[in-house]
């Protein structure tokens, strides 16, 4: 989950270790200990959430550098941007859903599905009729040239960077 949310190491941690700081200081003004006890509890209070941050600095710098969700998220922003939230995309690559599906869905913000198809099946079902995009990846694998080949054939399309999105209600 926390590669996934990054964000919920970066910038959601800290305001919980904060709060649970906050949460033990005010418990024990409530409760009627002696004042030296006080001393030692307002200093745990500060130390929680030094521990918190040393606990998750590594990583959270390493996840930050590391920058391994850029191709879905470059690709869920150019999706919101060129596509309304209603349209339906089909991105022809399984394998580019599987590592980076949760961070386009999230930024995109649309329906989205994911999935490998073989130049026959292609052919024979026209699986991108049913959607308003379509999506092709240059840089995997896992969907022929056939299918590049059909789309633009038929179809206009915009093309970033590695990434070729084809208009399917728009006819050449």
């Amino acid at each position: 989950a926390s590669y996934i949310h990054d964000y919920f190491l970066i910038y959601l941690a800290p305001f919980i270790a904060i709060s649970a700081g906050y949460f033990l200081s005010e418990s024990v003004k409530k409760i009627n200990i002696k004042k030296k006890y006080r001393i030692l509890v307002s200093i745990l209070v500060f130390v929680f959430p030094l521990i918190q941050f040393f606990t998750v600095k590594d990583f959270a710098f390493a996840l930050i550098n590391s920058n391994a969700n850029r191709e879905g998220y470059y690709l869920g922003q150019i999706l919101n941007k060129t596509t309304a939230f209603q349209d339906k995309i089909l991105v022809l690559s399984g394998q580019f859903g599987a590592h980076f599906s949760v961070i386009t869905d999230y930024y995109a913000n649309r329906k989205i599905r994911y999935t490998d198809f073989n130049c026959e099946q292609f052919d024979q079902t026209l699986p991108y009729l049913n959607y308003d995009y379509v999506v092709y990846i240059y840089k995997r694998q896992d969907t022929p040239l056939c299918a590049l080949r059909e789309l633009k054939k038929k179809y206009n399309s915009l093309s970033f960077d590695q990434f070729e999105i084809f208009r399917i209600s728009n006819e050449k």
